[in-house]
């Protein structure tokens, strides 16, 4: 029988930080096995007893996924609905609608728009025209 389970947390990063915790505030409630809590959390907890203080390791592939390269993708900055200044690390809501993902900036490309491409500041057809305006394009590489 499924039980209805209670704790509070307290959620660190590999390199020990505190990212979120449930202390000083309410306990987490689940019901085992319905998907309300990422697998691996729910498996390990189902062991424990009322009481318990347990020190639980649940890798990716058991918790949010595998990091997929895929997901990552190149968004021009007039697209994004945030304002002000992003760096590498903001996260924000990426719409309003409660089940729009949280993003995380991983990446800033400010390079210029055709950085890479070969120019031939001289057409044959027009041998006075000149190079107009650097267009410039600011990039933002997101993962969710």
């Amino acid at each position: 029988m499924r039980r209805v389970v209670t704790f509070h947390y307290t959620l660190r990063d590999p390199a020990g930080q505190v990212v979120d915790t449930s202390a000083g505030g309410e306990p987490i409630a689940f019901l085992e096995g319905a998907g309300e809590i990422i697998p691996g959390l729910d498996t390990r907890l189902r062991a424990a007893a009322t009481g318990d203080k347990l020190r639980v390791l649940v890798p990716a592939a058991e918790a949010y996924g595998e990091r997929d390269p895929a997901q990552v993708q190149r968004v021009q900055r007039a697209l994004l609905p945030v304002a002000g200044t992003l760096e590498v690390g903001a996260q924000f809501q990426a719409g309003e609608d409660r089940a729009a993902p949280v993003v995380t900036v991983v990446a800033i490309d400010g390079d210029r728009m055709r950085a890479g491409l070969g120019v031939n500041n001289r057409p044959p057809d027009r041998p006075e025209a000149a190079i107009g305006p650097s267009y410039t394009r600011r990039s933002w590489t997101l993962a969710w």
